[in-house]
C-alpha cells in the first residue's frame, strides 16, 4: 500500500522536478526485497547501485522525528504542500523510518548528491531516494 502510493507520487512529479541554477531535484521509490536484518543483502543492493564499495558497512539509523524530517526534505525538494501532506500521511502509518547514510551522500555514479530514507511497513521495506543532479 505505501509503496504503491509513493510510486504514484513519484510518477506524478516526474518531468516536473524543481530545477535551479542547472541543478535538478529528483525522487525515486524502490522496494527492497529483503529483511531489515539482512545486512549482506543491504550492502549488495547499494554496491550494485554504485552507492558504496564492498568494504563499506551500512546500517539502518532510526530517525527520531520522521514527520519533521520528511517535511524538511519535501521543502528542500520544493514539493507542493499537497504532495508533502500525502507523503507525511503515508509515513504516519509506517512501523519504522530510517536514514541510511549522512544526508547529501556523494554517490560514485556521477555528479549526484543523495538522501536515502527507508520506510518499513510490516515486513515491507521501501527505499525513498532524493537526489540532486547537475
Amino acid at each position: 500500500m505505501i509503496y504503491e502510493s509513493l510510486k504514484q507520487i513519484e510518477n506524478r512529479i516526474e518531468g516536473e522536478e524543481y530545477t535551479a541554477g542547472g541543478v535538478t531535484f529528483y525522487m525515486t521509490v524502490d522496494k527492497l526485497d529483503f529483511d531489515i536484518s539482512d545486512n549482506t543483502a543491504l550492502n549488495n543492493y547499494f554496491v550494485s547501485r554504485y552507492v558504496i564499495s564492498y568494504d563499506d558497512e551500512i546500517s539502518f539509523i532510526p530517525v527520531e522525528s520522521k514527520f519533521d524530517d520528511m517535511a524538511k526534505l519535501c521543502k528542500e525538494w520544493h514539493f507542493s504542500q499537497s504532495i508533502t501532506d500525502e507523503i507525511i500521511d503515508l509515513i504516519s502509518h509506517c512501523d519504522g523510518y530510517y536514514q541510511m547514510f549522512k544526508d547529501y551522500y556523494y554517490v560514485a555514479k556521477g555528479n549526484i548528491s543523495d538522501i536515502f530514507r527507508v520506510i518499513r511497513y510490516g515486513n515491507e521495506l521501501i527505499l525513498l531516494e532524493l537526489y540532486i543532479c547537475d
